[in-house]
């Protein structure tokens, strides 16, 4: 996945052993809470949160793409009042960035060409958004977009390690939507056949 050549700012540094150590208690963490059986909200939030308290960032988003592929439908929101941001577009603000070019983005609010959505998040009190695309078997399934209210410093580890938690999150979310498909064709047959079995016979 190619990197945008607008991030806020990358840090160059050797990654100490106890930072590894919670790089991978993230991800052991992560992993453990989305093997549970979670309906895909509670996972999606869930998920969220642990992301937020690890990199210690403010609010958090989860977009997942509409099975038409024109728009990213709102999945879930944890620090932040989601009115005005339940849906956008493939070709609008940060977001529609991260999906069109297939990759991490985090850039300063002001830098936002739609000045309705500036606006919009100005007010909320973001000043930088980070957007992390959510990719399985190579196509693009959603977008994590994680928000602060002030400038960021990220090196290149914490920048690989939000691609490989938005891998896992990615992979648990496309699970989980089809066991929900899968129970929702049994419910369905179900109906059938009890449909079925009541028809009179002749």
């Amino acid at each position: 996945m190619t990197i945008s050549n607008t991030i806020i700012s990358i840090m160059t540094a050797d990654l100490k052993p106890k930072d590894l150590r919670k790089q991978m208690a993230l991800i052991h963490e992560l992993g453990n809470f989305l093997s549970a059986s979670l309906s895909l909200r509670e996972m999606l939030e869930g998920a969220i949160w642990k992301v937020l308290a690890h990199f210690d960032l403010d609010a958090g988003r989860i977009y997942l793409m509409h099975e038409s592929g024109l728009y990213l439908a709102l999945a879930a929101a944890i620090g932040t009042d989601p009115r005005g941001m339940e849906k956008i577009n493939r070709n609008e603000g940060f977001t529609g960035k991260a999906v069109r070019n297939r990759a991490f983005i985090a850039q300063h609010v002001s830098e936002l060409e739609e000045e309705d959505r500036m606006s919009l998040l100005i007010r909320k009190g973001f000043k930088v958004v980070i957007c992390i695309p959510l990719i399985v078997m190579d196509n693009i399934t959603g977008v994590m977009n994680l928000t602060a209210n002030r400038d960021i410093e990220l090196d290149q580890e914490e920048i690989d390690l939000l691609i490989t938690v938005a891998n896992h999150i990615a992979i648990a979310a496309h699970h989980a939507k089809l066991q929900k498909e899968m129970e929702n064709r049994d419910k369905t047959i179900d109906f059938l056949r009890t449909q079925l079995q009541n028809i009179p016979k002749p």
